[in-house]
């Protein structure tokens, strides 16, 4: 058997009476219960985009090359491309999680009275640093640079901060002068998605606070 985790996400468990706890990936989390290999697929993947056929790329994380080719082989179209294989699973995925904080204080910029450009550019600049370093404090021996610069990477944080739900929403709950809650807009312009951005800050802040960074 063979797994790959589309999911983006850090999921904060407590720690139990055997030890464990703390923040785990959603790759990790399958190995553990399936007890096999798991592989990642992250990208600039915006639903509403593919769909329809759109092109776009995506990155494969796996540390065995032969199932990294396998599921490259599986999920690469004619518009859908399968850009790279790298081994840093780790990077891959917190690349994914952690965009989406990024992109909240995107929307938050495009929805304010002062929007810039300018802003913006700061915020997907020191934004793609932060989650370099973040990811790298976290899993030190794994995390590669240039994992930031492939399409998990610098990709999804482009796509997410100009056209994804948490840049929506941000941009709405900055429109309307925070009037309205980001559970309320969950509810009303989402339709049944999750705002991942919110639930991934509370989950890396506690990371933060955990580790006195």
């Amino acid at each position: 058997a063979k797994a790959i985790s589309l999911t983006k996400g850090i999921h904060i468990s407590p720690p139990s009476a055997g030890g464990g706890g703390g923040p785990q990936l959603m790759s990790s989390m399958i190995q553990r219960m399936l007890n096999i290999e798991c592989s990642v697929l992250m990208g600039a993947n915006l639903a509403k985009e593919i769909g329809p056929g759109g092109l776009c790329e995506a990155t494969i994380g796996s540390r065995v090359q032969e199932q990294g080719q396998l599921f490259a082989e599986l999920f690469d179209t004619d518009y859908f491309h399968v850009s790279s294989i790298i081994s840093d699973i780790e990077g891959a995925e917190l690349a994914g999680a952690l965009k989406n904080i990024v992109a909240l204080a995107a929307g938050f910029v495009d929805g304010s009275d002062k929007h810039s450009e300018n802003a913006k550019a700061v915020i997907l600049r020191q934004g793609l640093s932060e989650m370099r370093r973040f990811a790298k404090a976290m899993y030190p021996n794994t995390v590669r640079d240039d994992t930031f610069f492939e399409a998990c990477g610098v990709a999804d944080l482009i796509a997410t901060c100009y056209g994804g739900r948490n840049h929506w929403i941000a941009q709405e709950y900055a429109q309307r002068h925070g009037t309205t809650s980001f559970e309320q807009l969950e509810r009303d312009l989402l339709k049944g998605q999750k705002l991942q951005g919110v639930l991934t800050s509370f989950e890396v802040q506690s990371v933060l606070n955990a580790n006195h960074w």
